[in-house]
C-alpha cells in the first residue's frame, strides 16, 4: 500500500490484499510435494514463473487460514481477484488466462471441500474480470464506508471521497447493464447482488472533505513498516503469530507511536489575559465613577498616615528631649557630689 490514506488503507477489501501481499510463508510441511507439483504447473505460463513463489505464498495463507480470522468466509474470493491481477499483470498471452487461474481452481478444490469457483469465472475477459473486482471490493467496504460516512465528525480523505463516488457509480452503470443481461459476466454481478444484499445499498456521500494538502498520513508503522502496529495489526488479521495477543498488546501499548506529543508552552496563552484585565480596571478607572472614589479615598488614606506620622515624630522628639534634660540634671547632680 503505497498512498498515505490509513482511512482508505483500513477499508476490509484493502487489508486482506495486504496480507496476500506481505509474502508470509506459512505453508504446510505435510503438503510439500503438492506444493512442488503446483510450481511445475505456474512455471509452464510464460510470465508466470517469476511471481510463482508469491503465488503460491498467496495460496498457503487461504488454504491454511484460521475459520476465527476476520474475512475468514471470503478468502477464496478475495485471492480469486488478487489472483487474477497477478497474472493479467504478468502472463504473456493473455488467452491463457483463463488456464492459469485453473491451478488456482485445482487448489481451491483441495482444500475448501472439493468446491471449485463458479465456472462462469472463467468465462470472462480482461475488463469484465476488472469491472467485477471493483464490484466486489465495493461490496465489501460498503459498511464501512456508510458507518464512515454518518459519522458527523469524520471527514474524509480526497482518495477516500474519490473512491467513494468511483465505487458506487460504477456498481449503478453495472447494475443496469447486466438487468437483462444473461452473459457469463452478468450471471455473476448477479449472483453478487443478491448474496451481498446489494439492492439495500444507499448512495453514500462524504460530509466534509479535507483538503489534499492536510489529508490524513499514514501513521508510523502501519501497512508500511514494520512498527508494533503493524505486527499487532498483522496478526489481528492473520492470526499467525507465534506470539501470544497478550505480548503484541504490550509491546504496541509501550511503543504506539499513537503517544500524542506534549504541545509546546504558549506565552500568549498568559498574555492575553492579563493584557484583558489590565485593560478592563484602567477603563473603569478612567471611564467610570469608580476613578474619582479610588483616587479620593487613596488620597484620604495617605493623609492620614501622614498626619499619625507626624504626630508620632513629634511624640518621639519630645520624649527624647525630656530624657536628654533629666540625664542632663542627673549629670550635673552627681558631678557636685564628693563622698568625705
Amino acid at each position: 500500500m503505497g498512498d498515505k490514506d490509513a482511512d482508505y488503507n483500513m477499508l476490509p477489501s484493502n487489508l486482506f490484499y495486504y496480507n496476500l501481499e506481505k509474502k508470509v510463508d506459512i505453508c504446510n510441511y505435510e503438503d510439500m510435494q503438492y506444493w512442488k507439483a503446483l510450481m511445475i504447473q505456474l512455471h509452464t505460463h510464460g510470465g508466470i514463473s517469476q511471481i510463482s513463489d508469491h503465488l503460491k505464498i498467496a495460496f498457503c495463507y487461504v488454504s491454511y487460514m484460521k475459520n476465527n480470522m476476520l474475512q475468514y468466509e471470503e478468502r477464496w474470493n478475495y485471492l480469486f481477484y488478487w489472483t487474477g491481477v497477478k497474472v493479467l499483470e504478468n502472463l504473456k498471452n493473455i488467452s491463457n488466462f483463463d488456464k492459469a487461474m485453473g491451478i488456482l481452481n485445482s487448489v481451491k478444490e483441495k482444500f475448501d471441500g472439493k468446491k471449485g469457483y463458479d465456472l462462469d469465472f472463467f468465462e470472462i475477459n480482461k475488463e469484465e474480470f476488472n469491472n467485477l473486482k471493483k464490484v466486489y471490493d465495493y461490496a465489501q467496504n460498503y459498511h464501512d464506508l456508510k458507518t464512515k460516512t454518518k459519522n458527523n465528525y469524520f471527514k474524509c480523505s480526497k482518495k477516500y471521497d474519490e473512491y467513494i463516488k468511483e465505487s458506487m457509480q460504477h456498481f449503478k452503470s453495472q447494475k443496469t447493464k447486466c438487468e437483462k443481461d444473461l452473459s457469463p459476466y452478468c450471471k455473476i454481478f448477479n449472483k453478487m447482488f443478491i448474496t451481498y444484499n446489494m439492492q439495500t445499498f444507499l448512495d453514500l456521500s462524504c460530509r466534509e472533505v479535507e483538503p489534499e494538502i492536510v489529508a490524513k498520513q499514514e501513521y508510523p508503522g502501519t501497512l508500511e513498516g514494520s512498527g508494533p502496529f503493524n505486527s499487532l495489526q498483522s496478526r489481528f488479521q492473520t492470526g499467525y503469530s507465534s506470539q501470544s495477543n497478550d505480548q503484541a498488546e504490550s509491546e504496541f501499548q509501550s511503543t504506539a507511536p499513537f503517544t500524542p506529543k506534549p504541545s509546546s508552552f504558549n506565552p500568549m496563552l498568559i498574555t492575553f489575559p492579563v493584557f484583558g484585565i489590565l485593560l478592563t480596571l484602567f477603563i473603569l478607572y478612567k471611564f467610570t465613577p469608580l476613578g474619582p472614589w479610588v483616587h479620593s479615598h487613596l488620597l484620604r488614606k495617605n493623609s492620614i498616615r501622614r498626619e499619625d506620622a507626624e504626630e508620632e515624630d513629634h511624640e518621639l522628639l519630645q520624649d527624647e528631649y525630656t530624657y536628654r534634660n533629666d540625664n542632663l540634671h542627673g549629670n550635673r547632680h552627681n558631678m557636685s557630689y564628693h563622698p568625705s
